[in-house]
């Protein structure tokens, strides 16, 4: 099911004016009796892939109450297109992807699923039944021109596809930065909400939903965590003056460091050999 309909392409300067044009998730929340005891209920999640003219009638005829445990979305708050190419009004890659440094190990390029030739590269049509095993991406559109068969041929200077929009949204249980169940039991910080020893028997209503953070690596050009403990290496290079050289790891900050039980465990500069 296409994210945007054949009545109206993507453009980011336009509002989505149309939307009853477009795909949408919609979905129902709800207690329902588990097994033969009808005293013991789970939450379970119905979701279906409608247009959004549909999501409207039907949520405008239910009741309040079940008005009130549905919810919907536009798929393109999900997904979002993106282009290998600049140039054609959609969203692409940085400016300086593929051409990282090389004291970077793991950069774009060694992470996309299929073959770029980068920015201004001479692509070249990639005959897909023939390429190596595993490097398939099927199905994309690609080029200037249609191609023929999109499940055989790719150009890998130019593939336009559909990736995860950011900023997205998380939901669900784990543990926090201190390595705590959360949510956590308001009894027994050892165990999770619920007073259960397994984030997978928590009931799904008390999962927290919370933003992802992922920040952009500019070395790298590639969205990455930055941990619950942010460390630092700093090389001080002194060969030059005939000594070693040395590296020191640390926390962001003192507060960081502090509750984290490490504001006396700095290391002070060793030597690397």
């Amino acid at each position: 099911m296409p994210l945007y309909s054949e009545y109206q392409s993507y453009d980011p300067s336009v509002p989505n004016d149309n939307a009853e044009n477009f795909n949408s998730i919609v979905g129902y929340f709800n207690n329902v009796p588990s097994g033969t005891d009808n005293e013991f209920k789970i939450n379970r999640t119905y979701v279906s892939i409608t247009d959004s003219f549909a999501v409207e009638n039907n949520l405008a005829s239910v009741s309040d109450e079940f008005y009130q445990q549905s919810f919907s979305t536009n798929l393109s708050n999900l997904l979002m297109p993106f282009s290998t190419a600049s140039g054609n009004s959609i969203p692409t890659f940085s400016s300086s992807a593929g051409s990282e440094s090389s004291s970077e190990s793991v950069v774009l390029s060694n992470l996309l699923p299929f073959e770029w030739v980068g920015h201004g590269g001479s692509g070249t049509l990639l005959n897909l039944y023939t390429y190596p095993s595993g490097g398939f991406y099927t199905g994309t559109t690609t080029g200037s021109g249609y191609n023929n068969n999109m499940q055989q041929y790719m150009r890998n200077d130019d593939i336009r596809s559909i990736g995860l929009r950011l900023p997205v949204i998380g939901i669900g249980w784990g543990y926090d930065t201190d390595d705590n169940p959360f949510p956590e039991s308001s009894s027994d910080s050892t165990k999770f909400i619920g007073d259960v020893d397994h984030g997978r028997l928590i009931d799904p209503k008390e999962y927290v939903a919370a933003p992802i953070d992922l920040r952009y690596d500019r070395d790298r050009n590639v969205w990455t965590f930055i941990g619950g403990i942010q460390k630092h290496k700093h090389l001080v290079n002194t060969v030059d003056d005939g000594g070693p050289a040395y590296a020191s790891f640390f926390p962001v900050n003192l507060t960081e460091a502090s509750g984290h039980g490490l504001l006396n465990a700095i290391p002070a500069l060793g030597s690397w050999t």
